[in-house]
């Protein structure tokens, strides 16, 4: 999206949610990890003696969403709501409906994984708060299905099984999030919150920042679902005074007709596999909006720019008698309209407040340009008095 006058997009991801990718595994890791004795057991070894823990290592996601089914097969629909309380942060609620799980007995199943920790995350089914997995917990699980590979590279590496796990689990590409299932429950409700997390390609462009005073937001979210076939909803709401949009790059999903600018609502059918869908969000301010912002601010800007003209022109000798008293009139005057436009900013920023992000620097413009439009009235005054 081109950058428009007075106005920056600065871009940013949210979090990986459940997202699948291939990792390779590295010949050298952090101290704090795996060896590169290890990582070379593991190498030479995972196409034969450690399948399973290639597995693990490379596909995290995938492996678990094969080994431990039982609870994410139930899904029958999904809906996700991004709920925007600033331009910066929001309140992400998901939703499972689920559908044959009366065979499900109470326990820890597997729901989806996450490669960074999710804030305040809250787990409810049937309206009730339930636990999240221990990690001990999911290792064991994780030891269960590993089929004794765990103890082949425990003796490999001439340590416990336990130290095995620890490192398994650590290292992985990201962290399972095991639910305490409630027996015949059918709706497994998720929230957390999430920020933007700024990319850094544009964190440098300082100049334009300085003269782009409004920062617009464009945020990348991969949305993959849990079940696999069913449709889903996707539902975007835009923080209070701002408008939003999301752009999918699935051409697979249809959309409400609904044009109202501050929520976006988007159906994506199912597949046979699991796909994808990157969706770009825009959070913008209304155009209404921006017109009055820029008014504001460029009419400061004429105003404090003329104002020492105005006063150069009174104190020019070429300036002819009979024009001395109207403009000094006219400057006698200039402060009542200056003190007006004062009112018309303060009270334009005092709506800003509410964002420091998006109209942080405009609202700073604003502060300034107010301290020179006193200094100028006041230098007025005393040279016209």
């Amino acid at each position: 999206m081109p950058i428009k006058i007075g106005v920056i997009m600065e871009r940013g991801t949210l979090l990986d949610f459940n997202s699948a990718r291939v990792k390779r595994l590295q010949p050298q890791m952090s101290s704090d990890g795996l060896s590169d004795g290890a990582v070379e057991i593991i190498m030479q070894g995972c196409k034969t003696a450690y399948p399973r823990i290639y597995k693990l290592l490379t596909e995290t996601t995938r492996f678990y969403e094969e080994n431990f089914p039982q609870l994410i097969k139930c899904i029958a629909r999904e809906k996700r709501q991004l709920n925007f309380e600033t331009p910066n942060r929001v309140k992400m609620l998901y939703e499972y409906e689920l559908e044959g799980s009366d065979d499900l007995e109470a326990g820890a199943y597997y729901l989806f994984n996450t490669r960074s920790r999710l804030s305040w995350l809250i787990v409810e089914m049937e309206s009730q708060q339930v636990a999240v997995a221990s990690s001990t917990a999911v290792k064991q699980k994780l030891s269960e299905v590993l089929n004794g590979e765990d103890d082949q590279l425990a003796k490999a590496l001439n340590i416990t099984k336990n130290e095995v796990l620890d490192l398994l689990y650590d290292n992985s590409d990201g962290k399972p999030c095991f639910v305490n299932y409630l027996k015949d429950t059918k709706s497994v409700k998720i929230c957390y919150y999430d920020s933007m997390q700024q990319s850094k390609s544009e964190e440098s462009f300082i100049v334009k920042k300085i003269f782009n005073p409004i920062a617009e937001r464009e945020l990348t979210y991969i949305y993959r679902p849990l079940a696999v076939k069913a449709n889903y909803w996707f539902y975007v709401k835009a923080p209070e005074k701002f408008a939003i949009t999301a752009i999918p790059d699935n051409s697979q999903y249809e959309t409400s007709p609904s044009k109202d600018r501050e929520v976006g609502s988007y159906v994506f059918r199912g597949e046979e596999e699991r796909q994808e869908s990157l969706i770009r969000i825009n959070v913008q301010v209304p155009t209404s909006m921006k017109i009055w912002y820029h008014t504001m601010l460029w009419l400061a800007i004429v105003v404090i720019v003329a104002l020492p003209m105005m006063l150069w022109l009174y104190s020019s000798p070429c300036l002819c008698k009979c024009w001395d008293e109207q403009v000094k009139y006219f400057l006698q005057q200039i402060p009542k309209g200056v003190y007006a436009l004062i009112a018309a900013i303060l009270a334009t920023r005092g709506w800003l407040m509410h964002e420091e992000y998006v109209l942080g620097r405009l609202s700073l413009w604003y502060t300034i340009l107010i301290v020179l439009l006193l200094c100028e009235v006041g230098a007025i005054l005393l040279f016209v008095a």
